[in-house]
Parts: C-alpha cells; structure tokens; sequence
C-alpha cells in the first residue's frame, strides 16, 4: 500500500482471510501521510464498531447504503483528511496551496 498512497481505504469490518479492524489500525501506523480508513461493512454490532473506532477509522457504514450515499461517505472522510492538514497525496504542497487546500505551503 505505501508506494499506492490513497487518500481513502475502504475496509470490511470482516473478511474470510482477516479482518479491515486490523487493516485500518496497520495501514494507519504504517503509511505516512495515513488514509482515512471507511469501514463498509454488513455487521451492525457495538463491538465491530468500537473495534473500528479504536483502529482509527474515520467513518464506519453497512453494505446497505445506496451509491450516492457512498460516494457522500468517501468525500467526507476525505474532506476530515483534508482538514486535518493532509493535502492529498497527488497532488504537490504548491499546487495544494495554489487550491487553498490545508497543508500546502505558502508559494
């Protein structure tokens, strides 16, 4: 995943071979600047959504949810992203700067 650096993962809460929790919680200690991790996944329990949270993900939303909604979802992890002072990944500090977007230097 590093040489890729996303600003967003989309991760199942659970998955036949692992689990996203874990995913979530390595791909954030271990990716710099860290995605957003969207948890997209099917179970609605308290425990997987604590898990979830305590991994660091930034949103969490079951499989149910329509296209739009989804797209709304990814935007606004991304937007938290953005806000926190993260410019995204593609794009260069001056040109971020040049977008007035959080994280980019001053030209």
């Amino acid at each position: 995943m590093p040489a890729v650096r996303p600003d967003v993962a989309i991760l199942d809460v659970r998955l036949p071979d692992g689990e996203g929790i874990s995913v979530c919680r390595e791909i954030r200690s271990s990716v710099t600047p860290p995605p957003a991790c969207l948890m997209l996944t099917s179970f609605s329990d308290d425990d997987a959504l604590f898990g979830a949270i305590m991994a660091g993900a930034a949103g969490y939303i079951l499989k149910k949810v329509s296209g739009n909604d989804l797209v709304s979802a990814v935007r606004t992890v991304a937007g938290r992203r953005l806000a926190a002072g993260l410019a995204p990944d593609h794009v260069g500090a001056a040109d971020a700067a040049r977008r007035g977007w959080p994280g980019g230097s001053a030209l």
